[in-house]
Parts: C-alpha cells; sequence; structure tokens
C-alpha cells in the first residue's frame, strides 16, 4: 500500500475512491479496500486502452518472492543496514527523509534496518527501505536544535508511527554522533552524496 501512496500516477485514483465512499462513516474501514477497488478499476481501463504499462503493474502488485539486501546506493549514498554497519568499520546506516509537502521544513530521521526489492510485472522494480524512526514531533522531549543548527535526537524517543517504510528514492544519508554530554541523544550530520549508481549490492537474500 505504500507504494500506490507514494506514486504520482496512482494519487488522482485515490481521491476517485476518496469520493465514492465519503458518504460512509467509517473511512478506516475502507482503506484497505482501496487495494481491491485499484486492481478493479485498473483492469476495466486496461480492457479499454486507456492504461499504461506501469499502472497495469501496479494493479497486478509485486511478486511474492522478495529479495532483501544489506547494501544499497542510491541518490549517490552508499547505505548499509545497521546489523551490517556492526561489522563494518564505516558508518551508513543513518537515513533522512523529507516531509512531503514541500512548503514544510520537516525532516524524519532514523536508522536504517532493512533493504527490500519488490519485482513487478514487465521487470520493474521498487526498492523499500525499512527504518527505526527517532521522535521529530516533540521538541525538547524527542528532539533538540542547537545555535549551530545540529539537530540531536533522544535514542529512548521513537516516532509514533505505524510506517516504518520509504521509498529508497525518497531517502539521503546522515552520519550520527553521541553526545558527550547526553548520553542518550545522538547528533545528525547531513553528508553530500557521491556518484553512485542506483543498483543493489550483491548481498541479498530472499525472502
Amino acid at each position: 500500500m505504500y507504494v500506490l501512496q507514494n506514486c504520482e500516477e496512482v494519487s488522482h485514483f485515490m481521491e476517485e475512491y476518496t469520493r465514492e465512499i465519503e458518504s460512509q462513516s467509517s473511512m478506516g474501514a475502507h482503506k484497505n479496500e482501496f487495494l481491491d477497488w485499484f486492481r478493479a478499476r485498473i483492469f476495466v481501463l486496461s480492457s479499454q486502452g486507456r492504461a499504461n504499462d506501469e499502472l497495469i503493474s501496479l494493479a497486478v502488485g509485486p511478486a511474492p518472492l522478495v529479495h532483501r539486501y544489506s547494501i544499497f546506493m542510491v541518490n549517490g549514498f552508499r547505505f548499509h543496514t545497521k546489523e551490517l554497519a556492526l561489522r563494518r568499520k564505516m558508518q551508513n546506516t543513518g537515513v533522512l527523509v523529507r516531509g512531503d509537502d514541500s512548503d514544510s521544513n520537516e525532516e524524519y530521521y532514523g536508522v536504517l534496518e532493512d533493504i527490500y526489492e519488490l519485482s513487478y510485472v514487465e521487470n520493474r522494480k521498487v526498492y523499500l527501505f525499512k527504518c527505526h524512526w527517532w521522535d521529530v514531533a516533540r521538541l525538547g522531549r524527542g528532539y533538540k536544535i542547537d545555535k549551530y543548527g545540529f539537530i540531536s535526537v533522544n535514542t529512548r524517543c521513537a516516532l509514533n508511527t505505524n510506517e516504518p517504510f520509504v521509498l529508497a528514492s525518497q531517502s539521503e544519508q546522515v552520519f550520527y554522533l553521541d553526545d558527550m554530554v547526553d548520553k542518550d541523544w545522538l547528533i545528525f550530520v547531513k553528508t553530500n552524496p557521491r556518484d553512485l549508481f542506483k543498483v543493489p549490492d550483491n548481498d541479498d537474500n530472499c525472502v
């Protein structure tokens, strides 16, 4: 569902679906039904020659076989999962994702726990990062900003969310340092991207 929610071509179908059910009392009860509605809607459009290959691929859904990676390169950054980082000297687990609203300065900070490759028809691939997100909703308790603009997060406070996934393409990399004064806090430092290809490393598993 996260993939569909973050696909621009699907957004107007979500709006259409919402309009159809907005008169009903429980939106939550219908949220999960969007997948079935979307699939049926695209198949009808496909039979009329009005759906492109990408929409058809999304409607069919991903293959049941999912690949997992420990290393991934995207947006000029080389990411490692937290598990791999325990065996490496280089720290590449910090993830920064910016808020959906282009007018907002919201930034979300987390640690990369897993990397998944979803395979769709026509050899289309989608890569997801599963992260542990720190609380950036409560200034002072979950996070703080010093006079130099550096952001620190309280490692005892996780973000209140039921959505740990982000698209790999949405991710930027940050490094984090232990706060020498407050032992439960981490200081995040933004990094500049390097010239890397958007392909996974061969270190993978299937689930």
